[in-house]
């Protein structure tokens, strides 16, 4: 696939990066964008460029509102950077598209890779799976803080993101399972103890492993779908996705009697969690495969390998059988 090339410097100026040091480290022109690494007067900096969202410039305020107000009060989040004239976001018009850049402290450490469990710092690990629930345990205390500014009214809520996951589906049978969530998520209290604006992307690949002064540390980043929803979406999403990278043909029951403890632990350092909530976690692993099953029917079509109509085949099998995506009891 040819990659798409943009036009970097204007948003290099603004941000203070030297134009020639920017390094790209990943391209995706409808997903994430173009993130780069590079230098500014001040040290190494992350300048991230992506085609401007429908959604309207209040989204996208409030969003950055909550990345500076997380930041503010020592959440483990990439530090974002103003421009030289002073703004978080940064849009150009490039042709018939609208591009935003925003930039950020680079953060140090480097991404898990796949799940092989060790002692070792930095390992698959009970300590790692602590210090995650202990990270999302704090952006979720901060939340239930920040839903009380005005801006964080502009923030999406999980009712847009539903409706949006629905109309996307292009399987009827997906559809009506979609449906079925929605009437589900409903019956639950949106109480700021299990409710509030979360990073709503928390997986491996959304936060950076590295040691300060030989202590675990978890940076995370990218914050661009985060929104109004229960705690337990972000909890389900980690699950979730630790059970992936260990890769779907194993059984996961032994795995997860080791992480969900552990994560728990840690996210109850920073924020209080019912065992009431708890107990819903096997319908946010649903939720969660629903919306995996809805964005990578689209994002595979047409370049499906065999292993990729296994996994889509695999997951439309659990999905309409209703069956767990995990057999454990939480809770």
């Amino acid at each position: 696939m040819k990659r798409e090339s943009i036009d970097t410097e204007p948003f290099a100026v603004a941000f203070e990066f030297d134009p020639a040091s920017l390094v790209l480290l990943s391209a995706q022109a409808q997903g994430d964008g173009w993130v780069y690494k590079g230098t500014r007067p001040d040290g190494e900096a992350v300048l991230k460029i992506a085609p401007a969202e429908e959604t309207d410039t209040k989204v996208r305020d409030a969003r950055m509102a909550f990345v500076q107000y997380l930041a503010e009060r020592g959440a483990s989040i990439a530090r974002p950077l103003p421009s030289r004239e002073g703004e978080w976001i940064v849009t150009r018009d490039e042709g018939e598209r609208t591009l935003t850049a925003t930039a950020y402290v680079r953060a140090f450490g480097g991404h898990l890779g796949r799940r092989m469990e060790g002692q070792s710092l930095g390992s698959w690990n009970e300590a790692l799976y602590a210090e995650w629930g202990r990270v999302m345990g704090r952006i979720h205390a901060l939340g239930r803080a920040f839903a009380h500014e005005p801006i964080a009214a502009h923030l999406p809520t999980w009712e847009g993101e539903v409706v949006h996951m629905t109309d996307w589906c292009r399987d009827a049978a997906v559809k009506e399972k979609w449906v079925e969530m929605r009437q589900f998520l409903e019956t639950l209290p949106q109480t700021d103890d299990g409710f509030g604006p979360i990073h709503n992307d928390l997986h491996p690949q959304n936060f950076l492993v590295g040691f300060d002064r030989g202590k675990l540390a978890l940076t995370v980043v990218d914050f661009d779908v985060c929104n109004h929803h229960w705690f337990m979406t972000g909890i389900g999403i980690a699950l979730y996705h630790a059970m992936w990278a260990g890769g779907w043909q194993v059984d996961q029951r032994p795995f997860v009697r080791r992480f969900v403890p552990a994560f728990l632990a840690g996210y109850r350092e920073e924020n209080p969690l019912s065992v009431a909530w708890v107990e819903h976690l096997h319908a946010f692993l649903q939720y969660r495969e629903l919306l995996m099953f809805t964005v990578f029917s689209d994002a595979w079509r047409g370049s499906r390998g065999g292993w990729q109509r296994q996994q889509l085949r695999m997951w439309r099998e659990r999905i309409l059988s209703g069956r767990p995506v995990v057999n454990v009891t939480f809770g």
